[in-house]
């Protein structure tokens, strides 16, 4: 069963949303306004309430005037810390960048050398 509403994810998520909002020095009011969403649902997705869709992600990442991409760059060391904890890359024990992980098998994107360590 897939797992729609990770706690410790959605979390992350909305600290990274008030990260960079904060940078840009927003009220989640400011938000919502520009985005043209609710206030309430920018308040959700900050305390890791809700599990918003990648297309609410698109808005708020382009009302911030940043590559989405940007946006969820935590998500390569989430998904390393939390789900991927013998993929390293070198020395550095990240997730490696375009990794597809089947069954105890890590295959690299060709740019990127990866190891994977059966614990």
């Amino acid at each position: 069963m897939i797992n729609t509403k990770d706690k410790k994810f959605l979390n992350k998520l909305g600290n990274q949303l008030r990260h960079h909002r904060k940078l840009q020095d927003l009220s989640q009011e400011d938000l919502a306004y520009a985005s043209d969403l609710s206030l309430s649902q920018i308040g959700r997705i900050e305390r890791g309430e809700i599990n918003p869709i990648i297309c609410t992600l698109k808005v708020i990442a382009d009302t911030l005037k940043i590559e989405l991409s940007s946006f969820l760059a935590f998500l390569i060391n989430f998904l390393a810390n939390t789900y991927f904890p013998s993929v390293h890359m070198g020395n550095n024990p990240r997730l490696c960048y375009m990794v597809v992980y089947t069954s105890k098998t890590c295959q690299p994107h060709p740019l990127h050398s990866c190891t994977y360590s059966h614990s």
